[in-house]
C-alpha cells in the first residue's frame, strides 16, 4: 500500500497550491471552482508566476448535452467547464495530464531552509530550489546568511541581539532533495523545507 499514490485529486490540487504560495502569488492569484447552470462546473487557476505561465492549450470533447467538457488556457488561467459528473476528472487532468506535459521544468521556487543553533524556528530565505516530482524539491542555490534574510515565526525572535548568526548552521546543500510545505513566518506564509 502505497499512500502517495492514493491521494486524491483534491489533495493533489492543495499540494500544487501550496508549492505556489511565496507570500505574494496567493494573494494575486486564485483557484476558483463554481456550478454552471446548465448544469456542470466551472475551473479557473491563475498560472501567473508559477512553471505554466507560458503554456497554451485548447480542448473540447462533446458527446451530448450531459457528456462534455472544455479545457483551455486564456489570459494565463487553466480554464474547464465541464458536465455535471466530470469535475473530478478536470480536476485529475489538470494535476496528472496537464501539469506534468506543460510545467517548465526550469521554474525556480524560493524555499526557506531551516536554521540549527536557536531555540527558536529559524529559516534562511533567498534559496532557490526545482521541483524534481509532485512533492520533492532539489536546491539548487543557497543565499549566504546574514540577519538581512533571515525570517522567524515572530519578528522579535530575529531582533532580539541574542540571535548570534555566528552560531546558525545550515544542514543542507546545494543538490540536496527536500520536502516542503507552507508555514507561518512575520513576512507571511512562505514554502519552506519540512
Amino acid at each position: 500500500y502505497n499512500k502517495e499514490s492514493k491521494m486524491s485529486a483534491l489533495q493533489k490540487l492543495q499540494n500544487w497550491y501550496i508549492q505556489n504560495c511565496n507570500g505574494d502569488w496567493e494573494h494575486d492569484n486564485q483557484v476558483k471552482i463554481e456550478t454552471l447552470g446548465n448544469p456542470g462546473w466551472s475551473i479557473e487557476i491563475d498560472l501567473l508566476n508559477t512553471a505554466l505561465e507560458n503554456t497554451k492549450f485548447n480542448f473540447s470533447e462533446e458527446k451530448s448535452e450531459l457528456d462534455w467538457y472544455v479545457i483551455k488556457v486564456e489570459n494565463q488561467k487553466f480554464i474547464a467547464y465541464c458536465d455535471s459528473t466530470k469535475l473530478e476528472f478536470m480536476l485529475t487532468y489538470f494535476l496528472e495530464e496537464f501539469v506534468p506535459t506543460f510545467e517548465n521544468k526550469d521554474f525556480e521556487y524560493e524555499v526557506l531552509l531551516p536554521l540549527e543553533g536557536i531555540s527558536k524556528k529559524v529559516w534562511l530565505t533567498d534559496s532557490i530550489a526545482k521541483k524534481v516530482d509532485e512533492n520533492t524539491f532539489q536546491i539548487i542555490s543557497i543565499a549566504e546568511f546574514n540577519n538581512g534574510n533571515l525570517v522567524t515565526e515572530n519578528f522579535e525572535d530575529i531582533k532580539n541581539p541574542k540571535c548570534d548568526i555566528i552560531n546558525l548552521k545550515l544542514s543542507d546543500n546545494v543538490g540536496d532533495l527536500i520536502q516542503t510545505t507552507l508555514i507561518s513566518t512575520f513576512q507571511g506564509t512562505r514554502l519552506a523545507k519540512i
